[in-house]
């Protein structure tokens, strides 16, 4: 999958972006990163995960939002939910 990582000003955020058209379906995203350890809360529009004081709040559409990481972490964080979260499409 390839995505871009964009850094947010004046935060410990990044935002990353799928180039390419992905859709989720987060009842099952939920439940495959329950599976890995992860803290997930259902927002209906989103899921929100937390592990080991990394929060990463996911979209239907595939976006994602990563707090605290510097970006070479955040991308190494997205490659990891992008592979995992491919099962849920």
């Amino acid at each position: 999958m390839r995505f871009k990582v964009v850094r947010i000003c004046g935060s410990e955020a990044n935002t990353v972006i799928p180039e390419e058209r992905i859709v989720f379906d987060l009842k099952r995203s939920a439940s495959i990163m329950q599976e890995l350890g992860y803290a997930v809360l259902d927002r209906d529009i989103m899921l929100l995960a937390a592990k080991d004081g990394v929060e990463v709040s996911v979209y239907r559409t595939g976006r994602m939002v990563i707090h605290p990481a510097e970006k070479e972490k955040a991308r190494e964080l997205a490659d990891m939910f992008y592979q995992m979260l491919a099962r849920s499409e």
